[in-house]
């Protein structure tokens, strides 16, 4: 599997042999497509694990130019330009086989216009919600909305062509009368955000250096959003990036709950800003978890309008050299922890800096924090599966490491409430 459930992330302690044919298969979705699989000569023989699938198949794309005609299991072999130039590439779905291929493979397609593409891994990966995701390919969502609703979604970050428009869809059947709002890139090909489940679509120029992580595109992806919502008079907002999708049911209605269960008492923010506990870190001072949030608009604009870094990646240390032997000295993560290498502890930083807050780099600071400005819920109470090509290989990071990797959990976080 190349990216597991996030509910999963915690259970799993090594590489289990996988029986690809014992996975049921949905390909409802895809009716009226022609389903292609992106390999090479030496990969052909994978495919013999995906039997159960080959009679779904209808063409093999190969560079090998002396396969092209020859048959695999009866399915024709043929080069990638009869694709790209086919008349119909619109109805071409491309299931890449090789993770080498990835990069190179959708490039070349998408330059062809040619979007539909996905690894072949992803089947296995979202096993647990392959039904749910056939379910929202087929379903249309109800035309009698009522924008009646002072809650707003945001979906920010590259626009995937086969992913992004599932989770779109996605939140309008689960979410109808919420307003939704899609901050992506001005270089988006205007052919995949027609028919799209969005009733808002801001198209982003990019920022001129994007920051070490890529701070400076989230920073303008999310921070352009919430403005234009906050001229509309939203009052609480949920966001999430293009690659997410939640399964978790009235998720919104929870979260509400769970801002009128535990004000904030501590100041600064009007209410506490939920998040999961995924990249939130214990002893990584400051290090908060930005990957989905729900808040108050306020909140959420004061955490994520924060200057453009310029910094080279060598201007800023790189944490992971620094703790890689574990001989660390508390100076040492004192000279980090002030130069703010990570992402997420470069947006905390820059919000408790607009209160004249003066850190004191100790981690009982960081806990009170931590436990008095957000609500922490472990990824198995969000329910989100996570969309990621860039994981193909199968390898995902246990992060319940020791000091100084450790999370603060759910459970950590609730004995911090007694």
């Amino acid at each position: 599997m190349y990216c597991l459930p996030l509910s999963f992330i915690y259970k799993i302690k090594k590489v289990i042999a996988v029986d690809y044919n014992n996975y049921e298969f949905y390909f409802n979705g895809f009716l009226g497509k022609k389903i292609v699989i992106w390999a090479n000569k030496n990969s052909l023989p994978t495919l013999e694990k995906y039997k159960f699938l080959l009679n779904k198949i209808h063409y093999i794309v190969v560079v090998e130019k002396e396969l092209w005609g020859k048959k695999f299991y009866g399915i024709p072999i043929i080069g990638p330009q009869e694709i790209v130039l086919n008349k119909n590439k619109d109805r071409f779905v491309v299931l890449n086989l090789i993770k080498e291929y990835w990069k190179s493979a959708t490039n070349f397609l998408y330059k062809y216009g040619v979007y539909q593409v996905a690894p072949l891994n992803l089947f296995q990966s979202m096993a647990p919600y392959t039904k749910q995701i056939e379910d929202i390919q087929t379903t249309s969502p109800k035309n009698n909305r009522k924008l009646e609703n002072d809650v707003a979604i945001v979906v920010r970050g590259m626009f995937d062509p086969f992913f992004t428009p599932l989770v779109l869809k996605q939140i309008r059947i689960n979410y109808p009368n919420h307003y939704v709002v899609l901050s992506t890139w001005d270089d988006t090909p205007s052919k995949l955000l027609k028919n799209i489940y969005a009733d808002h679509i801001i198209l982003n120029k990019k920022p001129e250096y994007k920051g070490k992580g890529h701070r400076n595109y989230q920073i303008q992806c999310v921070t352009s959003a919430l403005e234009f919502l906050k001229k509309d008079n939203f009052k609480e907002i949920f966001i999430q990036r293009t690659d997410q999708m939640f399964f978790r049911n009235k998720l919104i209605d929870r979260c509400k709950l769970l801002l009128e269960e535990y004000p904030n008492n501590i100041g600064y923010l009007k209410n506490r800003i939920i998040t999961s506990n995924l990249y939130f870190r214990k002893y990584y001072l400051y290090n908060s978890s930005d990957l989905f949030m729900y808040g108050n608009i306020d909140d959420l604009l004061c955490y994520w309008e924060a200057p453009f870094d310029a910094r080279s990646v060598e201007e800023i240390p790189n944490f992971h050299q620094i703790v890689e032997n574990r001989n660390i000295q508390k100076s040492d993560l004192v000279d980090f922890y002030r130069n703010e290498e990570s992402v997420e502890s470069y947006l905390f930083k820059n919000m408790m800096m607009k209160f004249n807050y003066e850190f004191k780099y100790t981690l009982e600071e960081w806990l009170h924090l931590a436990s008095n400005l957000f609500i922490i819920r472990d990824t198995q109470w969000w329910d989100v599966f996570w969309y990621k090509p860039s994981l193909f290989n199968g390898t995902i990071q246990n992060f319940k490491e020791g000091h100084p990797l450790e999370l603060i959990d759910q459970l950590d976080w609730e004995d911090m409430q007694i």
